[in-house]
């Protein structure tokens, strides 16, 4: 049986297992590392080539290292927002199903539970 990754698999209660809060917020700051990344990987792309230092590939691999250093060091101070909404966001729709618990994969044929998007009348 898979286990799902941000979930605790010992701590079970009736059937659902209690969310791993440090796991999922460890999960949102490294989208949110990730997002960054591409953004300063796209705004790299609007600067033009100097020919200055040389370029080449050992160029491009030490700007994506950079990048990833960058993005890693800025999601950890707080980054833009991203992860901490989507952080709250969980959170406040698991808390709406059931008190900081999702259903176990058992429930759900061994597939991860699907998010529901419609609003609630």
């Amino acid at each position: 049986m898979r286990e799902h990754p941000i979930v605790a698999p010992s701590v079970k209660s009736q059937g659902h297992r209690k969310i791993d809060e440090e796991k999922l917020k460890k999960a949102c700051s490294e989208f949110e590392s990730i997002f960054i990344q591409n953004l300063l990987k796209s705004m790299r792309q609007t600067v033009p080539e100097s020919k200055l230092f040389g370029g080449g590939t050992g160029k491009s691999l030490f700007e994506s290292m950079f990048d990833q250093e960058v993005s890693k060091h800025i999601a950890t101070r707080g980054g833009v927002g991203l992860g901490k909404i989507i952080y709250e966001n969980v959170m406040r729709h698991t808390r709406a199903s059931s008190p900081t618990t999702l259903p176990s994969l058992t429930e759900t044929q061994g597939k991860p539970p699907r998010p529901s998007f419609r609003s609630k009348p």
